[in-house]
């Protein structure tokens, strides 16, 4: 089993979140057509999930039939969810791809959460 990727990200509450990632086996993306990609966080005293299935509007595939889009997806947070993550907390996250029965995690590690004088409207 390979080991998954760890990487850093940060947020700015209050603001939107954007993450566009591809899969690749070998150079070439993944074809992600009937999988389900699903980011988890968690933080002391509570978590959220992303999930590509429909069930969350969050996490969306790119046409998996076109080989220069095959693989890549996009992760959105909307000003209103990200508010929900705590500053000064440590969060981590875990980006697996979800096929056939089986999970595989490409990607996990903290996510730093900032936020200062943000006013919406």
């Amino acid at each position: 089993m390979a080991t998954p990727g760890n990487a850093k990200l940060a947020l700015w509450a209050g603001n939107d979140f954007d993450l566009r990632l591809r899969l690749e086996d070998d150079g070439a993306g993944i074809d992600l057509t009937g999988t389900v990609i699903v980011m988890t966080m968690t933080w002391p005293g509570g978590s959220l999930t992303l999930r590509s299935d429909g069930t969350s509007p969050s996490i969306t595939l790119s046409d998996q039939t076109v080989a220069n889009t095959r693989g890549w997806f996009n992760i959105h947070m909307s000003p209103e969810t990200t508010r929900l993550f705590p500053t000064n907390t440590p969060v981590s996250y875990e980006i697996e791809h979800r096929s056939g029965g089986k999970e595989r995690t490409w990607l996990a590690g903290d996510i730093t959460v900032s936020t200062r004088n943000n006013i919406d409207g």
